[in-house]
C-alpha cells in the first residue's frame, strides 16, 4: 500500500497490483481482499485506475478459484485484468464481455501478427513483450488497440513467458509466479573442444541490467503507445515515487512542447535507489544488456578503502555520506555490507562524512586496500522523496442562504457536481452571518483530498449556525467522495454462462496399412493422425499427415519439422500442432486452440500427470471426447530462448557450453538466428498413462540429431473410438 500511495502521489494514472494468488510476483507483499478494497477507494478517489494481475499459467484445478477472484474484482469495480493464460482470456471474453482485459507480457505478444490475433479476440490492451523494438511497437500501436510498454525496471534475459529454467531445475516456475531467478546466478562458459573455460567479463553471464527508457519518452509517445509501465512491485516506496515522478515530468514536458533532459542529480538519485546498471534494452541495437559483474543493486561509487587497523576500516569518500546510509564494499569477488551507524573522524563520532574526508567505521572482516565503496541506500534521500505534500483536488463551492429558502450548497470538481440542502433560513434577529464566516467554515477541508479553488454565493441577512455550515460541508464532501468512487463501478452486465466451442469434433485416428486406405483416411476433415502398422515410408509425401506408432522401439517415422507446429500465438488458425511454448495447461486453453484449428496439442512441459488427468476429465465432461493432446516424455528440454544472445561477445558456436556453480552443464544452441539454452542430457519422464501413441521431433542443428518424443495422453477408451 505504501508503494501504491507513492505511485499515485507522484503522478501515476494507473497502478497494477496482485491479489494473494495468481499473480506473476508471488513473493511480493500482495493485497488481501480487504486491502484491495482500500486500494481501490484510495486510487479511485484520486481518479487513478487499478489493474489486477491474474497472469500466471493456470492448471485445471485452479479455474474455479480464479473465477471467484474475477467475480470479486468485477463486482468491486477494478478497471482491468492483466491476463496471460489463453484459457482464462477465452472464459473472460465469454462470461464477462464488458470487463477490460490486458494481455500480459507473459503471453509473449511481440510482433504485429500476434497483436492482430489478440485484437480479433476482443482484448482491450496488449502489454508488448520487452523484446519488441520501436518499429514493432509502432506497428502494433497502429492497430487501434491500447498498447503498453515497460519503460523502467528489471528485464528478463529470456523471451517473456518462455523461460523454463527455474521450473525444471528448482521446481519454481516463472510462468507460475515463483521464478527462482536462474538468470541472476553465477556460471562458467566452457569450450568443449579445448576443454578449457572461456575468459569472461564476470560470472553472472545471464543477468540483465535494468531497463531505463527515460530518453525515449518522446519516441514512444509518437509511436502511439497508450501506457508506460514501471516495474516496481518488489521495490521500496521511495523508488516507486521517484521513478514515477521522473516519467511524469518527461511526459508532461512532451505535451507542453518542452525538451526534457534528465538531470545528473536525478539520474544519480535513481541509481542510488536501485539499479543493476541501466540499459535501453532492445531499443538499442548495439548496447550490451548483460551486467555480468553483479546481479544485484549496484548503487553508485562513493569512495575507496585506504586502510584497515584493528577493528576499524578507513574510507576516503568522493561524496557526502550521512549516518544510517547503506554501503557496499567490493573486494574482488567478495561483497561486504555496511550501515554507517557510527562514523569516526579522529576517534570522534560525527553524523556525516564530507566529500574528500577520510573517516573510519567499526568493521572486523579483512578487506583489501583499494576496494571500491558504493552507496546503496540513502536514508536522507528517501525521506526527502516521501516528504512531498499529498496531491489535492481543486473544487469550486457555491452557496445560497436566502431568507425563507433552504440553505443550499454545491461543489464541483471539474467532472462531478454535487448538491445539498440544509435548514430553512430565517431573518437574523441580531447579528447576521457574514460572507467571511461562511468562506472560513467552507474552507476547512481538513484531511480530505480537496482544496478550495473558489468560493462564491448569495447571502441575505440571515443567521446560520456554524454547526449547520460544517455539517453540510461534511455531508457534501462525503457525497463527492462516493461519486468519485462509484463512477468507477460501471453498469456491468454481470456473469454470462460459458459458451462452449460447438465446432469441436472428435479428432479421428485411423489405422491404415496401404496407400488406398491412406488416401481414404485423408478425406476426413478432422483427421488428426495416421496410425500405421507397417510401411512407414508411405506417408512421407504428405505434409499434413502426422504419424503415430504404438511401439516406441521400432519407431522410425518421418520427422515433424517446424512447419508442423504452432509455436507462437501469431500462428493461430494454421491448423497445425500447438506446441508446448504456448503454455497450455488447462482444458479451456485446449478447447480454444482446437476451435482455432489445432490438429493436436502438446502441453506445457511444466504440467504433471495429476493436472493432466483433471484437464482430460474436464474437457470430456464438456465436449464428450478426449482431446488429441501429448505430453513430453523423452528428450532435451529447451530452458531459455534469447532474442539477443548473452554470449555474442564470445565465440558463439556449438563448442561452448554453460556450467553453473553446482557443475550442472547446459548446451548453448544456435538455430536459424536464434540462440537458446538446452539440457545437456536427455530426460526421460515415466508417465502414468498407458496409451503408446507418439509424436517425434528432431533437432538437426550442427549436424547432430536429438530426438524429443511426446506421448499421446488419450485415455484407454480411445482405442474403441
Amino acid at each position: 500500500m505504501d508503494a501504491l500511495i507513492a505511485a499515485v502521489e507522484n503522478g501515476a494514472d494507473a497502478v497494477y497490483l496482485a491479489l494473494k494468488r495468481f499473480g506473476a510476483r508471488a513473493f511480493a507483499a500482495n493485497f488481501s481482499h480487504d486491502e484491495l478494497l482500500e486500494a481501490l477507494k484510495y486510487a479511485h478517489l484520486r481518479d487513478v485506475k487499478v489493474y489486477v494481475t491474474l497472469n500466471t499459467m493456470l492448471y485445471e484445478q485452479e479455474i474455479t478459484n480464479v473465477l471467484k477472484e474475477v467475480d470479486f474484482l468485477y463486482d468491486n469495480g477494478v478497471d482491468g485484468l492483466i491476463v496471460s493464460d489463453i484459457g482464462l482470456i477465452d472464459i473472460l471474453r465469454n462470461c464477462y464481455p464488458d470487463i477490460e482485459i490486458h494481455v500480459s507480457t507473459q503471453a509473449h505478444i511481440h510482433d504485429l501478427k500476434g497483436a492482430m490475433k489478440m485484437k480479433e479476440l476482443g482484448v482491450d490492451r496488449i502489454v508488448i513483450a520487452r523484446e519488441s523494438d520501436l518499429d514493432t511497437i509502432r506497428a502494433i500501436s497502429s492497430l487501434d488497440i491500447d498498447t503498453e510498454v515497460f519503460v523502467h525496471g528489471a528485464l528478463c534475459v529470456s523471451y517473456s513467458g518462455q523461460c523454463l529454467m527455474g521450473s525444471i531445475l528448482h521446481q519454481r516456475s516463472g510462468n507460475r509466479g515463483i521464478c527462482s531467478q536462474c538468470c541472476r546466478m553465477r556460471y562458467r562458459l566452457h569450450d568443449k573442444t579445448k576443454d578449457i573455460d572461456v575468459k569472461t567479463d564476470g560470472q553472472y553471464l545471464l543477468s540483465p541490467k535494468d531497463l531505463n527508457l527515460i530518453d525515449l519518452v518522446p519516441d514512444l509517445i509518437e509511436a502511439g503507445v497508450t501506457s508506460f509501465k514501471i516495474e516496481g512491485r518488489m521495490k521500496r516506496s521511495a523508488y516507486v515515487a521517484l521513478v514515477t515522478r521522473t516519467y511524469r515530468e518527461a511526459i508532461d514536458a512532451y505535451y507542453a512542447k518542452k525538451e526534457y533532459k534528465i538531470s545528473e542529480r536525478r539520474l544519480r538519485d535513481l541509481k542510488v535507489l536501485f539499479n543493476r546498471g541501466f540499459t535501453k534494452g532492445y531499443q538499442s541495437e548495439d548496447e550490451d544488456i548483460i551486467g555480468s559483474k553483479r546481479p544485484n543493486h549496484i548503487g553508485i561509487e562513493v569512495g575507496e578503502v585506504i586502510d584497515q587497523k584493528k577493528d576499524r576500516i578507513y574510507i576516503r569518500f568522493s561524496e557526502d555520506i550521512r549516518q544510517n546510509d547503506g554501503l557496499r564494499i567490493i573486494d574482488g569477488d567478495q561483497e561486504h555490507g555496511l550501515v554507517a551507524k557510527k562514523i569516526y573522524k579522529r576517534d570522534l563520532l560525527q553524523n556525516m562524512a564530507h566529500k574528500g574526508e577520510i573517516v573510519a567505521f567499526d568493521y572486523r572482516d579483512k578487506i583489501k586496500k583499494g576496494s571500491k565503496v558504493y552507496l546503496t541506500s540513502d536514508e536522507h534521500l528517501m525521506k526527502e522523496i516521501l516528504s512531498k505534500e499529498p496531491k489535492k483536488i481543486p473544487i469550486d463551492i457555491y452557496y445560497e442562504a436566502k431568507e425563507g429558502s433552504r440553505l443550499y450548497l454545491r461543489v464541483d470538481d471539474g467532472k462531478n457536481t454535487i448538491e445539498r440542502y440544509g435548514p430553512i433560513m430565517e431573518k437574523a434577529q441580531n447579528r447576521p452571518t457574514d460572507k467571511d464566516t461562511i468562506i472560513r467554515q467552507l474552507s476547512k477541508l481538513g484531511d480530505t483530498i480537496y482544496e478550495v479553488r473558489e468560493i462564491k454565493g448569495e447571502l441575505d441577512e440571515v443567521f446560520i449556525p456554524i454547526s449547520k455550515i460544517n455539517e453540510l460541508r461534511r455531508e457534501i464532501l462525503s457525497d463527492l467522495d462516493q461519486k468519485r468512487i462509484d463512477i468507477k463501478i460501471r453498469k456491468r452486465k454481470g456473469f454470462i454462462d460459458y459458451e462452449l466451442h460447438n465446432d469441436l469434433h472428435v479428432p479421428y485416428i485411423i489405422e491404415v496399412s496401404c496407400e488406398k486406405q491412406l488416401q481414404a483416411a485423408k478425406n476426413f476433415k478432422r483427421l488428426h493422425a495416421i496410425y500405421l502398422t507397417h510401411d512407414l515410408d508411405l506417408a512421407r509425401q504428405y505434409d499434413d499427415v502426422y504419424l503415430i506408432n504404438s511401439n516406441i522401439e521400432s519407431m522410425n517415422g518421418p520427422r515433424l519439422q517446424d512447419r508442423s507446429t504452432i509455436s507462437e500465438f501469431a500462428d493461430l488458425d494454421e491448423g497445425k500442432i500447438a506446441y508446448y511454448t504456448l503454455n497450455i495447461a488447462n482444458s479451456y486453453s485446449v478447447a480454444f486452440y482446437m476451435a482455432h484449428g489445432a490438429s493436436a496439442l502438446i502441453l506445457s512441459l511444466e504440467i504433471s500427470d495429476v493436472f493432466i488427468e483433471s484437464l482430460l476429465e474436464s474437457f470430456k465432461e464438456r465436449y464428450g471426447f478426449i482431446p488429441p493432446i501429448y505430453a513430453y516424455e523423452y528428450g532435451k528440454r529447451d530452458l531459455m530462448y534469447f532474442k539477443r544472445s548473452p554470449f555474442e561477445r564470445y565465440e558463439n558456436d556449438d563448442r561452448l557450453e554453460l556450467i553453473d556453480m553446482k557443475g550442472e552443464t547446459f548446451e548453448i544452441k544456435n538455430d536459424k538466428q536464434k540462440t537458446y539454452i538446452q539440457e545437456s542430457k536427455s530426460t526421460l519422464l515415466e508417465r502414468s498413462h498407458t496409451i503408446g501413441h507418439y509424436l517425434r521431433f528432431t533437432d538437426e542443428s550442427a549436424g547432430k540429431v536429438n530426438e524429443v518424443i511426446y506421448r499421446s495422453l488419450m485415455m484407454q477408451d480411445r482405442k474403441k473410438d
